[in-house]
């Protein structure tokens, strides 16, 4: 496996993934954003996702919490507030212990949107 870059701030690997992004811009416009915003993060988490691919077959943790059911985006948000926080690799490390490879996937949507968003928000995309 080959080391990515090493960053000195969760700000510094976000401002990492969003120049990666812009980078495509011409693409985001031909394929639509959310795929290849998600497409960026993947490629950048993919170490982690290899671990995560390698863990032996255990059981999935349950997405019940004291007998209630609680939605997926309610399962994600924190590790979406941690990846913001702390840094999108640290986020999908967090969410590699539960085993479930469905909530990396779930948080890898996540980012997207909201790196996204935020890209809009700063005029650097439609």
């Amino acid at each position: 496996m080959t080391e990515g870059p090493k960053f000195n701030s969760p700000e510094e690997e976000i401002a990492y993934l969003e120049q990666r992004i812009l980078d495509r811009k011409t693409e985001l416009a031909e394929r639509g954003g959310h795929e290849i915003v998600k497409e960026v993060i993947k490629q950048h988490t993919s170490e982690e996702m290899e671990e995560l691919e390698k863990m032996p077959g255990e059981a999935l943790e349950s997405a019940v919490v004291h007998g209630t059911q609680i939605s997926t985006e309610e399962q994600i948000a924190p590790y979406v507030e941690l990846a913001l926080r702390e840094g999108p690799i640290a986020a999908v490390r967090a969410v590699r212990k539960i085993h479930n490879p469905h909530m990396v996937d779930e948080l890898h949507d996540a980012l997207a949107g909201r790196l996204l968003e935020r890209l809009r928000e700063q005029g650097h995309i439609d």
